[in-house]
C-alpha cells in the first residue's frame, strides 16, 4: 500500500498543494458552479480522504478553490470554531468591518442584485467552499482591511499582518503570500487578489511604499475588474515606449514558441515588418523594438528580451509585465499562426445569440470584432478569441478544445451558430440590445 501524502499548511496557502481546481475532476462551468454552491463539508472531507496525488509537493501553483476550503476546515478544526466565526472574531469585529459576513441576515436587503451582462445572475451560498469564497463586503470594509494590513505589526492585527506579505512561493510570474499574490521587486512591491462569485466580481490592490489600497466591486460577472488591475499595474511599471531602428530581415530570429511551464507558452512570429507575440489564451499583439533584442509593447507594459546561446541564436524569451516576470525557452511547439481574418470578413459575425435550454436559463452569446479579431463571450465565460478552422469556411476554434460553427441562411447571412464542446448547442441570432 502507498505511503499517504503529506499536505502541508503552506502548500494550501500557496496553491502549490498539487490539489486540483475543484475535487472529483469536475469539469465545465455548470459542474462548477454546482459544486461550489451545493457541496457539503461531509463530501469535502470525504473527497480529499479519496484523492490520489500523482506526487508530493509543492507543485507548480495552480489555483486551487478546493485547497482554500481544505485550508478553512483545517483552521476551524484546529480552533474548535466555524471559520466564520473565527473570521469575525480575529478580523471583521475588531476593524470594524460590518458588512463581511457570510450570513447577511438583516443586511440581505441591502445587496445589490448580480447580472452577467445583461442577465441576472444568482447569488451563491456555499458550505463546503464558504472559506474559499462565501465571505459578502462592501468596498469600505475592503479598504478598511487593506490598511490595516499596510501598517503591519503596528496597526489593529499585529504582527499576523507583517507576516500576510511575506513571499511564501512563486506564483505565475510574480510570488504569493499567505494567499495575496505579490507582484514587483522588492522597493515597490504590490500586493492583491480578485474574485468572482456568480455575477459578482472583487478586487483589493494594496502598495506598501506609498500607503495606497485600491478596492473596487461590481455585481456583474463581466464588469472589467481584472483589467483595472491590470492597467493599474501597467502605471506602475511602465516600459520603454521610444522605437529604435531594427533591420526587419532580422525579425525571423526571434519566431518561435517558448515555453515557460506546462500550462504557459508564448507564440512570437513576424510579419509585415513587424514582431507579435501571444500566449496561448490571448491575442497577438504587436511589440516595437527598444534595443538590442529587447521589445516593448507600451499601451500593455509588456517587455520582451530575448537571450542568445553562445553561438548566436535566440534561445530564450523573457516577458515582463505589470511587476511580473516570465521566462521560457525556446520549445519544439509548433509556433500558431497570426490567425487574422480578411478586412471586413469578421462583421458579418458580430452580434448577439441566444440558446434557449429546457428548464433552465438560456446562454447568450456575444460577438465582437477587435482589429480583424473575433471575440466571443457567453453568459458564463469572459471575453476570448476564437480562431478561424483552416478549409472550413464560418468554423473557429477556441484555445480550449471546442470550436464554433456559424450558420447561413439562403441569402448568405448569419443566422446562428453552434457551439460543440461535450456536445452541440445551437443559439439563434437576435437583435442588438440597445
Amino acid at each position: 500500500m502507498p505511503e499517504p501524502i503529506t499536505i502541508t499548511l503552506q502548500q494550501l496557502v500557496t496553491h502549490g498543494s498539487c490539489l486540483p481546481r475543484q475535487f472529483g475532476n469536475v469539469r465545465g462551468n455548470d459542474a462548477v458552479v454546482a459544486q461550489i454552491t451545493k457541496a457539503t463539508r461531509a463530501e469535502l472531507w470525504a473527497a480529499l480522504g479519496a484523492q490520489k496525488l500523482a506526487r508530493a509537493g509543492p507543485c507548480p501553483a495552480l489555483y486551487s478553490n478546493y485547497g482554500m476550503s481544505v485550508l478553512a476546515e483545517v483552521i476551524a478544526l484546529r480552533y474548535g470554531k466555524p471559520w466564520p466565526d473565527l473570521v469575525r472574531e480575529r478580523i471583521t469585529a475588531p476593524l470594524g468591518m460590518t458588512d463581511t459576513q457570510v450570513q447577511l441576515g438583516d443586511k440581505a436587503g441591502r445587496v445589490v442584485a448580480a447580472y452577467a451582462g445583461r442577465a441576472s445572475a444568482a447569488a451563491w451560498d456555499m458550505d463546503a467552499f464558504v472559506g474559499a469564497g462565501g465571505l459578502r463586503s462592501g468596498v469600505q470594509d475592503l479598504v478598511r482591511f487593506g490598511r490595516a494590513l499596510l501598517q503591519k505589526r503596528n496597526g489593529p492585527l499585529g504582527a499576523p499582518a507583517e507576516r500576510f506579505f511575506t513571499p511564501l512561493a512563486d506564483f505565475d510570474g510574480g510570488q504569493i503570500g499567505y494567499a495575496v499574490f505579490i507582484d514587483g521587486p522588492p522597493g515597490k512591491r504590490s500586493y492583491s487578489h480578485d474574485g468572482l462569485t456568480g455575477g459578482y466580481r472583487a478586487l483589493l490592490t494594496m502598495h506598501a511604499d506609498t500607503g495606497d489600497v485600491m478596492a473596487a466591486m461590481a455585481s456583474n460577472r463581466f464588469a472589467p475588474l481584472p483589467q483595472i488591475g491590470v492597467e493599474l499595474a501597467q502605471s506602475r511599471y511602465p516600459v520603454e515606449s521610444e522605437a529604435v531602428p531594427l533591420d526587419v530581415a532580422r525579425l525571423p530570429d526571434y519566431a518561435g514558441s517558448f515555453r515557460v511551464s506546462p500550462h504557459r507558452i508564448f507564440h512570437v512570429v513576424a510579419e509585415g515588418g513587424s514582431l507579435y507575440i501571444r500566449s496561448q489564451v490571448g491575442l497577438f499583439r504587436a511589440y516595437i523594438p527598444v534595443g538590442p533584442d529587447r521589445f516593448t509593447r507600451p499601451a500593455g507594459g509588456a517587455r520582451v528580451s530575448f537571450t542568445r546561446s553562445a553561438e548566436g541564436q535566440i534561445n530564450e524569451l523573457m516577458l515582463e509585465q505589470g511587476g511580473r516576470v516570465f521566462r521560457g525557452a525556446r520549445a519544439a511547439t509548433p509556433v500558431a499562426t497570426q490567425q487574422i481574418l480578411p478586412a471586413g470578413a469578421a462583421t458579418a459575425y458580430v452580434g448577439r445569440y441566444v440558446a434557449p435550454r429546457f428548464l433552465r436559463t438560456a446562454v447568450e452569446f456575444n460577438v465582437r470584432e477587435t482589429a480583424g479579431q473575433l471575440m466571443i463571450r457567453s453568459t458564463t465565460v469572459d471575453w476570448q478569441p476564437i480562431f478561424p478552422v483552416a478549409s472550413q469556411p464560418d468554423r473557429f476554434r477556441y484555445d480550449v478544445p471546442a470550436e464554433l460553427q456559424f450558420e447561413r441562411d439562403a441569402n448568405g447571412s448569419v443566422t446562428g451558430l453552434v457551439l460543440h464542446e461535450n456536445g452541440d448547442l445551437r443559439a439563434a441570432r437576435q437583435p442588438l440590445l440597445p
